[in-house]
């Protein structure tokens, strides 16, 4: 179910431009109406974020997608996730990696650095201004945090994330990207987590490995960051079977289930930014997309999911939520 915001669409496509490629052909082919580039607020489901990458990197021939100097031919990742694939646990897998890439390239800068209980991924880009919306650097920083949580068999618990940047518009969209604490404008870019999970053995087999390359960066868009919030509690609750239709429980009956008092529920959403209206919106929203978009479902079928009386409701809904209406979201003219 997962989506993403528009935001990250824009910025993929920074590299792609600057090497002249038809930015609005790789938008049709990874099923994405150019339109929604002029809605800030709309979204993409994480299956179009995943093919626009992919067309990306075969059309430029470049991993790095034009971010990074020199570019890096496309299979370098997968060459790798082979060598690191030799390694028994965590800290092997990332020292391994870390020095296949401070080999293979000027451009990144990386290091792995133990303090106390916490060990610390350390990136630093030669030229950030290559990535003037920030995209890569956050990219890199998702890459190296699921790919060794998928190898683990475990979300990677984040203390922290480090960036080289002021705080962005996006801000809220990078905190559910990152659910930790996080910190602008440092000297270098930087994921710290408990040092215990350098001990954690790698448990995937080589088919496994081979399937993730092939999806790839599938699982990377889709590997969750480990969100213990209230407002991640309650979407876990309610989207579980969506295909019967979404069932939103009165506030007194959601208080109940976490165990807590109506009054502590409003108090720790409002204290979160939010409210228990607008993960119901959310929540209606990323199903809704997932279903015109991943399933194929009918416009009438996905407004009776997303719990909407009739068709009509559901369409000047997603319009607010997209700025175009489900079936031109969904229109490959």
């Amino acid at each position: 179910m997962a989506t993403i915001g528009i935001h990250y669409v824009n910025a993929a496509l920074q590299g792609a431009h600057r090497q002249g490629l038809n930015c609005r052909e790789l938008l049709l082919a990874a099923d994405i109406q150019p339109a929604l580039l002029e809605e800030p607020d709309s979204r993409v489901h994480a299956d179009q974020m995943t093919k626009l990458v992919q067309l990306i990197w075969q059309q430029m021939g470049d991993e790095f997608m034009g971010f990074v100097e020199p570019r890096c031919k496309n299979g370098t990742f997968a060459l790798m996730a082979d060598t690191v694939s030799h390694c028994h646990n965590l800290d092997g897998l990332l020292r391994k990696g870390i020095h296949f890439y401070n080999l293979f390239t000027d451009g990144i800068t990386m290091s792995l650095q133990c303090r106390g209980e916490l060990a610390e991924v350390h990136i630093s880009f030669a030229n950030p201004k290559l990535d003037s919306q920030h995209f890569y650097r956050e990219f890199w920083l998702v890459i190296w945090h699921r790919f060794p949580s998928w190898y683990i068999g475990e979300s990677i618990h984040l203390s922290a994330v480090e960036l080289d940047y002021p705080a962005p518009e996006y801000e809220a969209e990078l905190r559910h990207i990152f659910p930790c604490q996080l910190h602008f404008s440092r000297s270098a870019c930087k994921l710290v987590f408990q040092r215990s999970y350098l001990d954690k053995p790698l448990i995937r087999s080589p088919l496994e490995l081979e399937q993730f390359l092939t999806n790839s960066p599938a699982d990377l868009m889709t590997i969750p960051g480990e969100d213990h919030s209230l407002s991640a509690q309650i979407q876990r609750m309610i989207v579980k079977d969506t295909n019967d239709g979404l069932l939103f429980p009165k506030i007194d009956v959601l208080a109940r289930m976490l165990k807590i008092s109506p009054q502590t529920l409003h108090r720790r959403l409002i204290a979160d930014g939010t409210s228990y209206q607008q993960i119901k919106n959310h929540i209606r929203r990323d199903v809704a997309i997932s279903k015109l978009v991943k399933e194929q479902c009918s416009v009438e079928e996905v407004s009776r999911i997303a719990g909407f009386s009739e068709p009509s409701s559901f369409t000047r809904a997603f319009k607010q939520w997209t700025g175009m209406s489900p079936r031109d979201y969904r229109s490959k003219d």
